[in-house]
């Protein structure tokens, strides 16, 4: 059964992935700086998307906000944590689905 509230996890526990991040730097984003203001003054507010992997907690989902939080120095992100037993691209694909909602 899926947790009711998000994870708090460490930023140093959160790998980077090269594979699914991406491919822009932030500021070439038309809202960066409005998130960067909103994620200075307020924190990462929604949960990012991780997943067990044998090479640790790789994101599935808010790759902005964790790159944000690691420029702001923070120490830990709300996140849901998915099992090792999803496929990535479905746990991807899910969290494009929601944010197109």
């Amino acid at each position: 059964m899926p947790a009711s509230t998000p994870a708090r996890v460490p930023l140093r526990e959160i790998a980077l992935d090269r594979e699914l991040r991406y491919r822009d730097p932030l500021e070439l984003w038309s809202g960066a700086e409005a998130l960067r203001a909103s994620v200075r003054r307020s924190g990462v507010l929604e949960p990012v998307q991780l997943q067990e992997t044998a090479a640790g907690l790789m994101p599935v989902c808010g790759f902005r906000r964790l790159q944000l939080a690691r420029e702001l120095r923070f120490d830990e992100v709300p996140a849901w944590v998915s099992g090792p037993g999803e496929e990535r691209f479905s746990l991807f694909c899910r969290a494009v689905e929601a944010h197109a909602a």
